[in-house]
């Protein structure tokens, strides 16, 4: 008798993001909800790494909620040009609370993702989950942090291990 998780994975049953055109062009017709759901079911991944991630996912969620709820706010944005636009054009755009700041910050989350996983993926053996995050940190995120927030990122201790983020390769 077959095992009932045989083949699953813990990507098997989540939501994809939505195709892009071949030409790349999805600023126009980028669906907002399913983009969104696939981020909330993605956010699972981050607990695979334990506390080294923990911080990204808070973050990485924080923005998603942010883009939900003001998604459902403006109900006629079914893209995220047509969001964005909206707040563009009625000066929404620069507060603190606003999807542009929050789609901007998203991206810059996927960015980081894409970064640690190529890390993970392709970095010699040898190197420790804490020298993948900030070899992923610093090719996307580093350069938005200003000084006292880089430090607390990279030095904090017990953010990435028990050791302060000293060698945390037995939690990967």
């Amino acid at each position: 008798m077959a095992n009932a998780h045989e083949g699953k994975t813990f990507y098997t049953d989540l939501k994809r993001y939505p195709e892009i055109d071949a030409d790349g062009d999805c600023g126009a017709g980028y669906a907002l909800v399913p983009v969104l759901d696939a981020s909330t079911e993605f956010l699972p991944f981050f607990d695979i790494f334990g506390t080294m991630l923990k911080l990204c996912k808070n973050d990485f969620s924080g923005n998603v909620n942010k883009l939900q709820k003001k998604s459902k706010e403006i109900s006629k944005a079914q893209t995220f040009k047509e969001l964005l636009d909206y707040e563009l054009n009625n000066g929404l755009a620069k507060k603190s609370d606003s999807a542009c700041i929050a789609a901007l910050w998203y991206k810059r989350g996927l960015q980081f993702i894409i970064a640690f996983i190529e890390q993970f993926l392709y970095a010699e053996d040898t190197k420790s989950g804490y020298e993948l995050f900030t070899a992923a940190y610093e090719a996307t995120l580093k350069k938005y942090h200003s000084w006292i927030v880089q430090k607390g990122i990279l030095e904090c201790p017990g953010v990435f291990s028990p050791g302060g983020g000293q060698d945390d390769s037995s939690e990967i």
